[in-house]
C-alpha cells in the first residue's frame, strides 16, 4: 500500500484506536483490509458505522489512480447517490445504519441498496434516486429490503 502518510492526514479525526490499526495495516504489506476490519471490530471501542467510513474512504483514496474509465463512472454515480442519501439516514455496509449503498462494482451499470430500516425507504427518498440517476443516462439502483419482520410472538 502506498500514501500511507497521506491517508493518516485525511483520517487524523479518529479514535486513536482507528489510527494505530491503520497504521499497522499500512506498515505490514501482508496485512489486509479484512485484518484491519476484524482488529476494530473486535476492539469494540468505536462505532462501527464510523469504521465502516473509514475504511471506504481509505479504500477509495489508495485505489484512485488505478480506475478505468468505466469504474470511474461507477464511482461518480455512487458518490453522487451516498451524498444525496446521507441527508435521510446513515450508510453502513454493516445493517448497523439505515441503508447501505454497496460499494462494489460489478461491472454493470446498477448500483445497489440494501435498506436496513422499514422507515427509511419513502418517496423523498425514491425522488432523491431518480434525480441523482437523471444525472447519469444508462444507470440505475437496484433496491432491497433486508429488515427483521417481529413475529406474532415478539409483540
Amino acid at each position: 500500500m502506498s500514501g500511507g502518510g497521506d491517508l493518516l492526514a485525511i483520517f487524523g479525526g479518529l479514535p486513536p484506536i482507528v489510527r494505530e490499526a491503520i497504521e499497522r495495516v499500512l506498515a505490514d504489506k501482508g496485512k489486509s483490509w479484512s485484518d484491519l476490519e476484524r482488529a476494530l471490530a473486535e476492539s469494540g471501542r468505536v462505532p462501527w458505522v464510523e469504521v465502516d467510513q473509514c475504511l471506504e474512504q481509505m479504500f477509495r483514496q489508495l485505489h484512485r489512480d488505478e480506475k478505468t474509465e468505466k469504474s470511474k463512472k461507477f464511482d461518480a454515480v455512487y458518490e453522487a447517490l451516498i451524498d444525496r442519501l446521507s441527508s435521510f439516514g446513515v450508510n453502513s455496509a454493516y445493517g448497523q445504519g439505515d441503508y447501505w449503498v454497496v460499494d462494489d462494482d460489478y461491472g454493470d451499470d446498477v448500483l445497489r441498496i440494501h435498506v436496513f430500516q422499514p422507515g427509511f425507504w419513502s418517496n423523498e427518498v425514491l425522488s432523491a434516486v431518480d434525480t441523482t440517476l437523471r444525472d447519469f443516462p444508462g444507470w440505475r439502483v437496484d433496491a432491497r429490503a433486508e429488515m427483521a419482520i417481529p413475529s406474532a410472538s415478539d409483540n
